[in-house]
This record gives structure tokens, sequence and C-alpha cells, in this order.
């Protein structure tokens, strides 16, 4: 099963516990770690405290997406990745399916997302195999998808 998880907080212990128990309960065989805070510096030791012997890549040495796998079950191998998403192959070793997966954490603010929205669509035109792409875009379609009191920034 592959899983998106947004988490903030991560540096603390009851988050990892309750990821370890969703993946165990699940099984979670990738997930996408999204607005983790991590320093790239602790990951390595967090991500194998809570899914011990799984790999892992980051975006961006200061990245807030991880792809996380467990490699007797899942093989994923990146393609490309930026601040805003990583994109890669993911390969179901017992089933063979193959499938490209984009993780995407988008950033704040309409214009510096607009990169991100561009590179979805340049993506598009050359996909041909199956393709999921999952994540926080920080976007939202209409204002009712908001609060009534929140500010409202459209894709």
């Amino acid at each position: 099963m592959l899983v998106t998880w947004n988490v903030r907080g991560f540096n603390q212990e009851v988050k990892h516990k309750e990821l370890r128990l969703f993946v165990k309960r699940n099984k979670v065989t990738i997930i996408a770690i999204l607005e983790h805070r991590v320093r790239k510096e602790k990951a390595g030791s967090i991500i194998n405290k809570i899914m011990p012997r799984w790999e892992w890549c980051t975006n961006k040495v200061r990245g807030r997406i991880w792809i996380v796998w467990n490699p007797n079950m899942v093989e994923f191998k990146r393609v490309e990745s930026s601040v805003q998403y990583v994109h890669g192959m993911v390969d179901m070793q017992q089933s063979g399916f193959k499938f490209l997966f984009t993780a995407v954490y988008g950033l704040h603010t309409i214009a510096i997302r607009s990169s991100l929205w561009e590179k979805v669509k340049q993506l598009s035109t050359h996909i041909r195999e199956s393709w999921l792409i999952i994540g926080d875009f920080n976007s939202i379609l209409t204002q009712e998808d908001k609060p009534i009191w929140s500010q409202v920034q459209l894709a």
C-alpha cells in the first residue's frame, strides 16, 4: 500500500510511534512523508527507528518530502526532484506492476507554486504509463473549499 502522510512536529517521539503503528496496521510498503520539519542529519536515524531497514530519499537538503519504502516489497527509483516534488518509478515487486509516482508538497504562495504547476503540465504531456500524483498542493479549487474566516489564494 502506498500512502502520503502530512505531519508537523515529526521530531516528537509520539509522532514516530503513531506512524510506526499506522505502517504496521495498514501494511504500508511505500510512504511519502510531507512537511516533517526534520533536519537531514537526523532523518536517517528517525526513519530507521520507525521503519528499520527501509530505504529512503528526500527532495532537497532542506526539503520537506521523504519517500520511504520497504525494499523487500517495493523498488523506488527517483527520476527527478525539486523543492516541491519527488518524481520516480515504483516497482511493486510481488505483482510486477510498475507506475510513475510524484509526491508533492506545494509551497505557500501562488507565485512560487506556479513552477510546480508548469512541471506537472510538462510531465503530463510525456507520461504514457500509469501515474499517481499525490500530496499537499497547498491549493484549493474553489473558495468553498476553505473556511469562511480564512484568507484564500486561488491556484
